[in-house]
């Protein structure tokens, strides 16, 4: 059981329940005797030594002699004696408690350095991609799901699909996809089919805005995401307009409803083919084309692009 101290007056003392002597210090720990004059924890010196007790100064009671204080009432502080070798551990851990400080303080000042480029740093948002590299993944995603063998627990929409690719792998073929692709109603549909009935299992659609640049490219990923019950990535819808005219591009005249297609470019020249006359229109000269005309439709599958 640990001993229990005391301190006074800036020094450590043991507590020690025995029988006090004459200028020895002591504790009240069961105050009895009081008359109001003392509580526990009241430390006092003794003056006097009776059999039972104690007499104490500077408490004085009624008669004017030394109260008197029960020996179980107190406790008698012994001084602890701090001897040379445990003074030098004393100031040995008070110099390395010292030095641990510094070392924390210092260890906390780095770390502050460290954190501050941490704490106002602002994450970097990913350049949006453009509509040519958004068009790229369109073509490569429907190459790669028209092809890619699909079972039936890797969707919520529990769809399988079995194209004839799978047969490398020993599966047995089911399946096959059709587009359709309405550019005057600006829509692509994706239709899965059976191989040995062409009958329709599966149909996905998608749709064009009214203000958007058509693309079957983007049309054709999206439609098929939708048949075999696939999420659609977000930069398929919100692909940027394009900014600059190119051959094979569909182009609608601002001042009227003339559809054409552009069929060369040289400089400031455009070679337009006209679908109302159904003719080449030859090169007409533009300082600045995008004023003149809006691209409708820039899939370009007429030139290979």
């Amino acid at each position: 059981m640990s001993e229990k101290l005391t301190v006074v007056d800036g020094k450590q003392y043991r507590e020690v329940s025995r029988k006090a002597n004459v200028g020895e210090r002591i504790k009240i720990v069961q105050a009895s005797l009081t008359f109001g004059d003392y509580v526990n924890g009241t430390v006092m010196t003794v003056e006097h030594i009776e059999p039972n007790g104690v007499r104490v100064y500077p408490y004085v009671d009624r008669v004017n002699i030394c109260k008197f204080i029960a020996d179980y009432e107190y406790v008698v502080l012994e001084p602890i004696e701090v001897t040379d070798d445990l003074r030098a551990l004393i100031d040995g851990l008070t110099q390395s408690f010292a030095n641990l400080t510094l070392r924390v303080t210092e260890l906390d000042r780095q770390v502050t350095e460290i954190l501050r480029p941490i704490a106002t740093y602002k994450p970097i948002k990913p350049k949006p991609k453009t509509r040519d590299e958004i068009v790229e993944q369109a073509k490569k995603d429907v190459v790669k799901l028209s092809t890619k063998y699909q079972s039936s627990s890797e969707t919520p929409s529990r769809r399988s699909f079995w194209p004839k690719e799978c047969e490398k792998d020993g599966l047995f073929p089911v399946h096959y996809v059709e587009f359709v692709v309405n550019r005057e109603k600006r829509t692509v549909v994706a239709l899965i089919r059976y191989l040995d009935d062409k009958h329709v299992i599966y149909v996905g659609k998608s749709r064009c805005a009214p203000d958007d640049c058509f693309n079957a490219h983007i049309g054709r990923a999206i439609a098929l995401r939708r048949a075999l019950g696939l999420t659609v990535p977000a930069e398929y819808y919100e692909a940027p307009q394009p900014e600059s005219v190119r051959v094979g591009d569909v182009v609608r005249w601002r001042n009227s409803d003339s559809i054409y297609r552009i069929t060369r470019i040289s400089g400031n020249k455009y070679g337009l083919y006209s679908f109302l006359f159904g003719n080449d229109s030859g090169d007409w000269t533009y300082d600045d084309f995008n004023a003149k005309y809006v691209i409708t439709d820039d899939s370009r599958e007429e030139v290979g692009a």
